[in-house]
């Protein structure tokens, strides 16, 4: 499996055009966190992020869902 490299000819024109989901997981003091962070690519900003106990695939569906609904709302005042 190829993986994606910045400047692979992958490119964002605008925003809420490309996603980017990240799920890293940390050591703290208490345990593992896990978090779920969802990036537009354009904007380069995190746009939507979730945290957990235990690495499972909805803390990213969950994150990716609020951004839904932030750009659902961005889409409908233009």
């Amino acid at each position: 499996m190829e993986r994606w490299q910045e400047g692979a000819g992958i490119r964002a024109l605008a925003l809420n055009r490309l996603w980017v989901a990240d799920l890293p997981c940390v050591r703290t003091w208490s345990g593992i966190a896990c978090v779920s962070f969802v990036i537009d690519a354009s904007y380069r900003y995190i746009v939507g992020w979730q945290v957990s106990k235990s690495l499972r695939a909805s803390i990213t569906l969950t994150a990716l869902a609020q951004v839904c609904d932030v750009a659902r709302v961005e889409l409908a005042r233009m």
